[in-house]
């Protein structure tokens, strides 16, 4: 019976997530607040993104919504979890880089840089993850930065009423109907010998929690 019910995950999970959340968000009320100016985004220039992991759920439809026409690659976990989220994510026709911005150096972030530097497409990653601690700035999303010459554009939302998981990330799950108030922070550009500690708290400060 586990194998049944793991072989029916396996085989219907991503599309019933994904129509799950593409249902609630038609219910939401989304507004925008960008004080820093940061729209409209150069169409010939590509950008990084970067939002806790507990905001992960939305993020996909917004960015389709507001930057309708772009490309856009997501740096995912290696764990069977970020399995899961790639299928999730190219049904919203985003593409995966598997990886950790925990980890120092890595060949997802070098491959992130490059396709940054081409401008082949935008990158957005989550701060934070793939295994917290929750609201924790990671270097790799500094080096990232550094390495491509890009800034990093923060983004978050606020909900009006929402569900919060037990999980190491207090993953978040809009209740129906509820409002999403999505803010676009002051870009960082991360120079040659910042000191990344001091970048990581500004970073923070800018996607709050």
């Amino acid at each position: 019976m586990k194998f049944f019910f793991r072989k029916l995950l396996s085989r219907w999970g991503v599309p019933l997530a994904v129509g799950l959340v593409k249902l609630l968000y038609r219910t939401l009320r989304v507004t925008v607040e960008d004080p820093y100016g940061v729209r409209p985004i150069d169409p010939a220039r590509c950008c990084l993104f970067a939002f806790w992991h507990n905001r992960i759920l939305l993020m996909p439809l917004l960015y389709k919504e507001h930057l309708p026409g772009r490309r856009l690659t997501v740096m995912m976990s290696l764990s069977r979890d970020g399995q899961f989220m790639v299928g999730v994510a190219r049904c919203f026709g985003i593409e995966a880089a598997r990886g950790s911005t925990s980890r120092r150096s890595t060949g997802a972030q070098i491959q992130l840089a490059k396709l940054l530097e081409g401008n082949e497409t935008d990158v957005a990653v989550t701060p934070d993850g793939p295994r917290g601690p929750c609201y924790h700035v990671h270097h790799g999303v500094l080096q990232l930065s550094q390495f491509s010459g890009r800034p990093i554009i923060p983004v978050t939302y606020e909900l009006s009423s929402k569900w919060v998981f037990q999980s190491w990330d207090r993953f978040e799950v809009p209740k129906p109907f509820s409002h999403c108030r999505v803010r676009l922070g002051q870009p960082q550009q991360v120079l040659p010998g910042a000191d990344f500690d001091v970048m990581a708290a500004a970073l923070k400060r800018q996607l709050g929690e």
